[in-house]
């Protein structure tokens, strides 16, 4: 018997996610030159063990959470960055935006992560 699947974004029965489904986009964009870049991340495009350290550090980072992420206010410095990390699972795509001084330490890991997988 086929199950609907899941719209809520959250791990599968059991506490794993369906790997092939988990995508992180984060836009950077700000500081002095006004550059925006674009990096993202599929589960899909990951070994097994790298795309099951993506599901913990987006779980660590709590970005699916409702509420993730505080309103950005403007920058507290000219060179401030500005991101904005939207995750993707089952579907939903929930969007956290943060300020470079002002993101909390597992989100700039779960990111410094990110750029380094995505630059090797």
């Amino acid at each position: 018997m086929l199950k609907a699947p899941s719209t809520r974004p959250s791990p599968k029965p059991g506490g794993k996610w369906d790997y092939e489904r988990v995508k992180v986009t984060i836009v950077r964009g700000g500081g002095i030159a006004g550059i925006a870049t674009t990096t993202r991340l599929r589960s899909s495009d990951l070994s097994p063990p790298e795309a099951g350290e993506l599901e913990r550090r987006v779980r660590e980072a709590g970005l699916l959470e409702a509420g993730a992420g505080s309103p950005v206010v403007a920058p507290s410095h000219p060179d401030d960055l500005l991101y904005s990390i939207a995750v993707e699972e089952g579907g939903e795509e929930r969007t956290a935006r943060f300020t470079d001084s002002g993101m909390p330490p597992a989100v700039r890991s779960l990111v410094e992560w990110i750029d380094s997988i995505a630059s090797a």
